[in-house]
C-alpha cells in the first residue's frame, strides 16, 4: 500500500534563549548547570520522596532499557507546502510567549 505521512512542523529552529526568556516571563526560571552537576541534582531529587515525582520522567529504573530515537523528517511536507506557495518563517518571540503562557495555563509545568 502506498501512503504519505505529513509532519507539519516548522523546520526553522527556535532559539533556546527565546524559550528560556519566555519561561522566565511566566515565572519558570531556568538555571544553566554543567551536566555532572545536573546529574547529581537529579539523583538527589529522585531520593527525596517529596520531589521524586518531579524528576521521574528523566530517570529510568531499569538499566537494560534500549531506546531508539526515531527522528521526524519533515522534508517531504516542507517540499509539498513550498510547491503550494507556503514557506515556514522563523518562530517569533510573541508566538513563543503565547504558547508558553497557554501551556502554563493548562498546568503543563506544574
Amino acid at each position: 500500500d502506498d501512503y504519505t505521512v505529513f509532519h507539519v512542523i516548522n523546520p526553522v529552529p527556535a532559539a533556546y534563549d527565546e524559550i528560556f526568556l519566555g519561561l522566565s516571563a511566566i515565572g519558570k526560571e531556568i538555571r544553566y548547570v554543567e551536566s555532572g552537576k545536573f546529574e547529581t541534582l537529579i539523583g538527589e531529587l529522585a531520593k527525596d520522596s517529596t520531589q521524586s515525582k518531579n524528576v521521574e520522567g528523566l530517570l529510568f529504573e531499569k538499566s537494560d532499557i534500549r531506546l531508539k530515537e526515531i527522528p521526524v523528517e519533515a522534508g517531504f511536507t516542507v517540499g509539498v507546502l513550498k510547491d503550494l506557495g507556503f514557506e515556514f518563517k522563523a518562530i517569533e518571540k510573541d508566538y513563543i510567549d503565547k504558547y508558553l503562557y497557554m501551556l502554563n495555563g493548562l498546568g503543563f509545568f506544574d
